[in-house]
């Protein structure tokens, strides 16, 4: 009984199963074995139980070409009609209607193939530029097409040529809101991952090998912050496998004992999918935020909680607070807090 679908969505979920389980069936019989009859008796078993699918015109289209190779003429006709009438616009009926459709259809096809291996091509070969432009060309030239995740993919990497962390990020994060269910997605978020590792690293100056490809400049921002010395926010940012209520009680803890007269609050956000925020506010001015980011960052494992290489951490005015955020850049921060920032 505990596994029966006894409810609506259970019941739902199993009957998409049996839908994609026929669907695969009356392929196996049509294409692998060979077996026309039993294919479609199990394509005419599909349109019964399924007359409302999504599927419906392909396997009217199977059961059109199978009634063809064993010279049904009536099914023939029948399943032609049924896909011409009820399907028009449909490329199952444009390939029965027009002679020249399927052949079209296949240089179409045949043109994108030889345009995405000269893409790959110049990817593999360093000539992002080219590949660039050859990318954004598809996407545009092939809307519909099964490879634009690989283009959009491609793109990206493309595009985190520049050495800019920030826009490489966002592209690859463009690639798993846009294919989510693609195996471009899952490469994209390890990419993100490994981005974001490698952005701590360089935060921290202590750069990386040359395993961990693209090369990025350290000290390059690209948001233009703001040198205030009005409220200030200590900033830490730690890797998302640590235990983030722990580390929070370490600090409040940490300010009760040291800070109790400021009556600091202690909050957190996350950044991205590698890393988390902790915020503690507010801090009046640049010496008192520098004297509190001195104390705690003598004995940041005891404090944060983190060995050195999963966190970092720094003093960040209010008004520039929102742009990191915003940005979601450690390493454009840094260059900046390194350079307005003296102990």
């Amino acid at each position: 009984m505990a596994d029966l679908p006894m409810t609506d969505s259970l019941m739902n979920a199993s009957t998409k199963r049996i839908e994609t389980a026929l669907l695969k069936s009356g392929a196996v019989y049509q294409n692998q074995m060979k077996d026309y009859q039993s294919a479609i008796k199990t394509y005419e078993e599909f349109v019964m139980r399924f007359p409302a699918s999504q599927e419906l015109v392909s396997v009217y289209f199977n059961l059109y070409q199978l009634s063809l190779s064993i010279n049904d003429e009536v099914k023939s006709k029948k399943y032609r009609d049924l896909i011409v009438n009820r399907f028009p616009n449909s490329p199952f009926a444009m390939a029965i209607t027009s002679p020249d459709y399927v052949k079209k259809l296949q240089e179409k096809q045949n043109e994108e193939e030889n345009g995405y291996k000269q893409l790959y091509t110049s990817y593999k070969e360093g000539k992002f530029a080219e590949a660039m432009q050859q990318a954004t060309t598809a996407i545009a030239k092939y809307p519909d097409s099964g490879l634009q995740a690989k283009y959009h993919l491609i793109l990206a990497i493309c595009q985190g040529s520049d050495k800019n962390l920030a826009a490489y990020r966002n592209a690859l994060a463009e690639v798993t809101k846009k294919f989510p269910t693609t195996e471009e997605a899952a490469k994209a978020k390890e990419m993100i991952a490994n981005l974001n590792n490698i952005e701590l690293k360089l935060a921290q100056n202590t750069g990386i090998t040359e395993n961990n490809k693209p090369e990025v400049t350290p000290e390059k921002p690209s948001v233009n912050y703001i040198d205030s010395d009005t409220e200030q926010y200590f900033v830490a940012v730690v890797s998302n496998k640590l235990d983030l209520n722990r580390i929070k009680f370490n600090i409040v803890s940490f300010n009760l004992d040291s800070y109790l007269n400021l009556n600091l609050n202690v909050s957190s956000t996350q950044l991205n999918q590698s890393f988390n925020v902790i915020l503690v506010e507010t801090l009046k001015d640049k010496a008192t935020s520098m004297d509190y980011f001195k104390n705690i960052g003598e004995a940041p494992a005891t404090f944060l909680n983190a060995p050195p290489e999963e966190c970092v951490f720094f003093v960040i005015s209010k008004q520039n607070y929102a742009q990191f955020i915003a940005d979601k850049g450690i390493q454009n921060y840094m260059a900046f807090f390194r350079q307005h920032y003296k102990p």
